[in-house]
Parts: structure tokens; sequence; C-alpha cells
């Protein structure tokens, strides 16, 4: 069995039973473990899941996080050279193989180890955020994002959650053939709830992510307002957690909408079916891309997906046919495409559909999507 040595940015990823993120990187290392020796390193603020198995080894490195934006590139250098001096311990003791950076977070502790220890290195990104959609001085504090395709790297691994990670590679120039985008993706035990979904009767409307300023929810909220004009027998729901959720919560109660809006906190990822099945529609409002795993999820579960249109949402939802996308920032837009989906069941249930058919024939689930990386992590190695 080869070793792997796996550097992370988050603490708490990896235990599927609770993680109310991205499963992303649950999913992937409970495969990943299957086939390699993991040694996981991973910066540290708050509750640490325990080991998956016998040969997943945790090594927690104290995380430095100033919360003044002025600190970011402090926060960026310290944290990185925290995870390259820890990883060059356990790769100094250890016969590793290959090491995989996730997040462009730690491609500065990757680029090190690239160097300085002569290790072949993966890159793996989670798109890129909010690069396209920023203005120039949210730009500076993406730059690690453009940095990482300057960089050295064997390979980059990213996802295509819509936020034009592939037109950041072309305009770097890092070659095609180290480079590859991979889809979102939902688990395999859930394509069988379908049938209990639901088929009307139910005006429950789902937004799903994490409550950052990136994911545009003052924008679901404004939308609430705009609906709850023309009808009352709709009820918002938020999934999800985050810094933002105080001035959310403020929002929703000075707009006067709080008997219709629901915060539902975050959910642990296995019991996300049961909010899927019960609402109606999703609104997807990310300012960065909506090609996300909720909206593959919803989308699973038959549910048409009204999102902002970013950049690349087109190959995921067919506008008209099983879901809507409206002008970024255009949340009146939302609440009239919502208006007429309310109006018309059939129409409702037949987006939902092609929505459900789309997801099945076009994206993988993740153990398929995940023994894809672990091809190309054989192939490096």
């Amino acid at each position: 069995m080869k070793n792997i040595l796996f550097i992370s940015p988050w603490s708490n990823d990896w235990d599927i039973e609770n993680i109310t993120r991205s499963p992303e990187n649950a999913y992937f290392l409970k495969n990943l473990l299957k086939k390699f020796e993991v040694y996981h390193i991973f910066l540290k603020n708050q509750t640490t899941g325990k080991p998956l198995s016998r040969n997943h080894h945790l090594f927690p490195v104290k995380k430095t996080d100033l919360k003044e934006p002025i600190f970011f590139f402090i926060n960026y250098l310290l944290n990185n050279f925290r995870l390259y001096f820890e990883a060059k311990k356990i790769i100094e003791k250890n016969c590793i193989d290959l090491v995989l950076c996730g997040s462009s977070r730690t491609n500065l502790a990757g680029y090190l180890i690239k160097k300085k220890l002569r290790k072949k290195v993966i890159l793996k990104l989670y798109g890129i955020h909010t690069y396209f959609t920023s203005n120039f001085l949210k730009k500076i504090f993406m730059l690690p994002e453009r940095i990482s395709f300057h960089m050295p790297f064997d390979y980059i691994i990213s996802v295509d959650d819509g936020s034009g990670v592939g037109r950041l590679r072309k305009i770097t120039g890092f070659p095609v053939s180290k480079f590859k985008a991979l889809k979102n993706a939902y688990p395999d035990e859930w394509q069988g709830l379908y049938s209990k979904s639901n088929t009307g009767g139910n005006k429950n409307i789902l937004g799903v992510s994490a409550l950052e300023k990136c994911k545009g929810f003052d924008y679901f909220i404004r939308c609430a307002q705009e609906l709850l004009k023309e009808r009352k027998d709709v009820v918002f729901i938020l999934c999800g957690e985050g810094s933002e959720r105080k001035n959310l919560e403020k929002m929703v109660k000075s707009l006067g909408i709080e008997n219709n809006f629901k915060f539902a906190g975050g959910v642990p990822h296995p019991k996300m079916p049961e909010f899927y099945l019960k609402s109606c529609v999703l609104v997807s409002t990310n300012l960065y891309g909506n090609k996300t795993i909720p909206v593959v999820e919803a989308m699973l579960f038959g549910l048409p997906v009204i999102a902002f249109k970013v950049i690349d949402e087109e190959d995921l939802i067919k506008d008209g046919k099983n879901g809507f996308l409206v002008p970024a920032g255009n949340y009146k837009k939302i609440a009239s495409k919502l208006s007429l989906i309310l109006k018309d069941e059939d129409k409702r249930i037949k987006m939902g559909k092609f929505a459900r058919k789309w997801i099945l024939e076009n994206y993988p689930s993740w153990d398929k999507r995940i023994r894809e990386e672990i091809e190309l992590i054989n192939i490096i190695i």
C-alpha cells in the first residue's frame, strides 16, 4: 500500500455523519483510504474528527486566524509555512509517494514540498470562488488561486462548480495535459429516494450553502420579501451555517417576513434528503458560480432550480427546461420565476423530472467521480 500525504485547511470535513458543509472530502477520504495509507495534515481551529480507519493518520497544525481582512496574507503565509514544516517532518520519517494539497489555501506548502523536498505534488481546487466576479480589491485577496496555476505542480484537479476554473487555466497558460476539471456529484444511495419525493402540495422554497457573503443569501431574502407580497402560502428554508447568519436573521426580521422564513442551521449531510423531499424548488444565489453540490443534489430529487447566471451554468441548468437562469443580483427576476412555477404545478413537476433525468445522464455519483480522481493519482505516482 502506497503512502499519500494529504494537506487540508479544514479540520472537520471527513466525518460524513456529522459534516454540515461540503461532503466532498468525506467521500474522497473514505475511498482514498481503501487504496492508500494516508497521512493527513490539517489546520485545527475547531472540533476535530476521529481517524476513519487504522491507515488514517491525523496531524493537526495550529491555525493562524487573524480576523481583519488586512491580515489575509499574513494568515496565508503563516499557515502554509506551518503546514510545510509539519509535512517535512512526516516526509523525513516516512516513505511518502505523493503529496495532495487540498485548496489554494495550501498551495505554498505544496510548492515548497515540490521544490525543497522533491516530492510529486497534486493540487486540488474546489472551484475558484469569487475571482471572476470580484472587484479589483477582492481580486488581490484571490491571488492564491491565480498563483496556483503558476506553480510547478505535477497535476491540478479542480471541481467544476461554475466559477470559471477552466478559464483561469487558459489565462495563466497552465498545461492542459496536467489539468482536469471534475463535476460535482451526489451520493449513490440517494438515487432510490426519488420515488418518495414531493409531487405537489407543499410550497417550501429551499436555499442550501454556507452562510457567507459570497453565497448571496441577502438576495435570497429579498426574493422572499418580493414573492410574499403576492402570496403567503410559501415558506423559505435556509440550510447552512456561517459568519453571516446573525446579519441574515436581522435582515429577515427587519423585513417582517420571519413567519415565512426558517433558518434550519447546519444540517448533517445524511439528513439533507429530508429537506429536498419536502421542498418544491431550490434557489441558488451564489455569486461565484451555481454548478454546486446542492444544485446537483436538488435536481437529483426532482427539484427545478432557479439560479443566478454567473459564468458557466448553462451545461447544468437548461433555462426553461429543468430550471431558470436569471442575471446575477436580480432577485426580482427570481421571485417572478418562482411565481410562475408555483402557479403551474404540472410545469414544475415536468421541469423537476427533466432535472433528475439530466443529472442521472450527465453527472456522476461520488463513488464514480472519486474513482476517476484515484485513477489520476495512480497515474501520477
